[in-house]
């Protein structure tokens, strides 16, 4: 299979590199296939693929406006997203009375950290927008902590001189995805039984928990 990505550091890199192509080769050796990565602008990437000339695209995500048109898309569950504060550790709120949670547009699982919340505060969920808006919010203490995209949260804190801490990554955290063409349905059957077998292992969420709770 040859898919296609645009670069998104730290996740995908130029010359084939980064954590989602570590991810793909790790799931193409599982399923036996060969896989072949081609770095090219994003829009290009979608054409090659809604064409059929290739056969995915790494890091799609289905939001509106982002992909051009409806294809079938795969995805792995990978804990990019992650509950970030500047707390040393989730411990320091629990004697907190009340803790405000900013979530980004499109996010609404508060249900996959509440259960691993501490126990005390009340927890109040609110819509924050994008990451640098979270940011500022966090700045002036009008939330306690948010999630975020780990990766972009903490190269947006370094440039304004803030120290995050991922406390807590979701157990079904957002996903990256993998779009795959309209004629490609065989390989994506093959793909997402790799991917399940490939999670069974607990490959995944320790590849994952590696690169995104290093401080």
């Amino acid at each position: 299979m040859t898919g296609c990505y645009d670069l998104w550091p730290p996740y995908t890199l130029a010359g084939g590199g980064g954590i989602t192509p570590e991810l793909v080769r790790a799931v193409a050796n599982h399923a036996d296939v060969s896989v072949t990565l081609i770095q090219m602008p994003w829009k290009r990437c979608l054409t090659a693929v809604e064409q059929g000339s290739l056969s995915f695209a790494l890091d799609a995500t289905p939001r509106p406006g982002y992909l051009t048109s409806a294809l079938p898309v795969t995805h792995v569950r990978t804990g990019v997203f992650a509950l970030l504060g500047r707390f040393a550790d989730l411990s320091d709120v629990a004697g907190m009375p009340e803790v405000l949670i900013g979530r980004p547009l499109g996010w609404s699982n508060w249900e996959t950290i509440s259960d691993e919340m501490p126990s005390g505060p009340t927890y109040t969920v609110v819509q924050a927008g994008e990451a640098d808006q979270m940011l500022e919010m966090l700045r002036h203490n009008r939330i306690d902590l948010y999630v975020d995209d780990v990766q972009s949260a903490r190269s947006l804190a370094a440039r304004h001189g803030i120290r995050l801490t991922t406390l807590l990554i979701p157990p079904d955290g957002t996903d990256l995805y993998v779009l795959f063409g309209r004629d490609r349905f065989a390989e994506k059957e093959m793909w997402d039984a790799a991917v399940t077998g490939l999670q069974a292992t607990g490959w995944l969420d320790a590849h994952f928990r590696r690169h995104h709770m290093a401080q």
